[in-house]
């Protein structure tokens, strides 16, 4: 059985259902030994995978550990795989990891992993060198998730998101057996010029500007002027009173 996982931009793409598509396992009691602690990251939560030592605000593992996962490596530690591949989609569509789903709307993203949580669920995030986009999607995801469990801290409803470092190129490079198709690049010639890389790069781009302005605002602190306690309020609501037609009355009798 399929599903169309939509994405921000034109048609969606059919792909495994989210319940085709990693087996679910029995999952035994964890020897806690096993997982790698997080030194540089916020949450300072064990993790499943061995992870590079890189400042990123998600962990990354390498194309060598991701191999191991396709291979069943770990998977007495985990009950779901998702591979969330954030390139546009004619990029996808010319080649992809198997198993893959194409999302590079942070909204859809946040719908599908949200709305119902998946339990035991490893989720990497890559883009086509997991410079930018894998990166910011990653992100995204790892503070809307903190955002919701904020009264909960350090609590996270996926504590294992990673970055697939040196993304799809770096994979498909050493794996290709374990990749379905080939390797469009981002800037081939045809999608530059047919206009779909301007495209796509400027949704993205606006989706992403606006859930940052957003965060912004959530930051202000509220105006003085919204204040019912403050000087401004109080002076407005007594020139509001003066000015009505009832205030008027009062006053003249």
């Amino acid at each position: 059985m399929s599903k169309h996982f939509p994405t921000l931009f034109g048609p969606s793409i059919p792909l495994p259902d989210f319940e085709d598509t990693i087996e679910i396992r029995p999952k035994p009691k964890k020897n806690c030994l096993l997982r790698t602690k997080s030194c540089n990251f916020a949450d300072k939560a064990p993790l499943i995978l061995p992870i590079i030592d890189k400042t990123d605000a998600v962990p990354r593992i390498t194309k060598e550990t991701m191999n191991d996962l396709l291979h069943g490596k770990y998977h007495e530690y985990f009950e779901k795989l998702f591979i969330i591949d954030c390139r546009f989609p004619y990029e996808f569509n010319g080649g992809h990891i198997k198993g893959a789903m194409n999302c590079n709307s942070p909204t859809t993203l946040f719908d599908n992993f949200f709305n119902q949580i998946t339990k035991g669920a490893i989720i990497v995030f890559h883009c086509e060198f997991s410079q930018s986009r894998g990166p910011t999607m990653a992100g995204l995801f790892r503070e809307h998730d903190r955002s919701i469990n904020w009264s909960h801290y350090p609590y996270l409803h996926y504590p294992d998101v990673y970055i697939l470092d040196d993304g799809y190129k770096g994979f498909y490079e050493k794996y290709l057996d374990n990749c379905d198709g080939g390797y469009i690049r981002m800037h081939t010639q045809e999608y530059v010029d047919n206009g779909d890389l301007q495209h796509y790069h400027t949704v993205f781009q606006d989706e992403i500007e606006k859930i940052n302005e957003k965060k912004r605002e959530a930051l202000l602190p509220p105006s003085k002027s919204s204040c019912p306690f403050s000087p401004l309020s109080n002076q407005r609501k007594k020139s509001c009173l003066l000015d009505s037609p009832v205030a008027t009355k009062k006053r003249c009798q």
